[in-house]
């Protein structure tokens, strides 16, 4: 008999979910997992939220001891209003943002 012990611990919950009201109820539920588990969670698209006028503020009190990170997608920040609503998304998440340029490659599409 042949035994496998395979043992991986995630740094942060990587979530894709952004700007609409099921990935509220989502994302509410990944940041309590997140703040039991002591791991970061990434939210997702704060773009989409911060346009359909939806906050993810509410994740910070969720999970006050973990890292959240923002997720925009640098094409929205290179075009006009990109550095206002790099700021916005800031502001959003307490301070908890970064940009990366590869999540929205990788799925073939803006942020």
């Amino acid at each position: 008999m042949i035994s496998l012990t395979i043992s991986c611990r995630r740094r942060f919950i990587g979530a894709m979910t952004g700007g609409t009201p099921r990935s509220a109820a989502i994302n509410r539920a990944l940041a309590q997992i997140a703040n039991t588990e002591g791991i970061g969670l990434a939210v997702g698209s704060q773009r989409a939220s911060l346009e359909n006028g939806i906050s993810q503020a509410e994740l910070r009190d969720i999970a006050p001891n973990v890292p959240l990170i923002g997720n925009l997608g640098g094409v929205q920040l290179a075009r006009a209003g990109g550095l206002d609503l790099a700021k916005r998304a800031v502001d959003d998440l307490s301070g908890g943002c970064a940009c990366n340029p590869s999540q929205p490659a990788a799925r073939g599409g803006a942020a």
